[in-house]
């Protein structure tokens, strides 16, 4: 399971072509180095509060308590050139089931939660993306 982030993808990317073409040898590395250090770990915050989780069991499954992947380390991201990949970890992809509405979600609605959180990530990472761009264009001026 996963859910993809690309500069390219989004709306946004106009307001940031002023800038972008102001700074051509160096916006790729102030776009990168914002996305893959802080946007990413924002994105899967987001993402963490929109994770389902089931109803609590009175009985642990073979005498372990129960973690949910929403409160766990359940996702990584894989950097990609001006985007990241946000991915669920090994022991937590069975969250494709309440995403596609398969197995025990049969019959419910799918839940893309994954798409969703990036979806409200990307107002806050254009706006931060266009400040370290301004930022660096008044540096690259003094």
């Amino acid at each position: 399971m996963k859910a993809v982030f690309e500069l390219k993808n989004f709306e946004q990317l106009s307001k940031l072509q002023d800038s972008i073409k102001a700074l051509p040898n160096v916006a790729e590395k102030v776009i990168n180095e914002y996305l893959h250090n802080v946007a990413t770990e924002y994105t899967m915050n987001l993402i963490k509060q929109e994770m389902p989780t089931s109803k609590p069991r009175k009985k642990n499954y073979k005498g372990q308590p129960k973690t949910y992947a929403k409160e766990s380390d359940s996702l990584q991201t894989k950097n990609t050139n001006l985007g990241f990949i946000v991915m669920t970890t090994n022991p937590f992809y069975y969250l494709v089931f309440p995403a596609l509405g398969v197995g025990n979600s049969v019959d419910k609605t799918p839940n893309d939660f994954m798409n969703r959180g990036i979806n409200k990530a990307i107002p806050k990472i254009a706006q931060d993306l266009q400040e370290n761009l301004k930022k660096e264009m008044e540096d690259k001026l003094k």
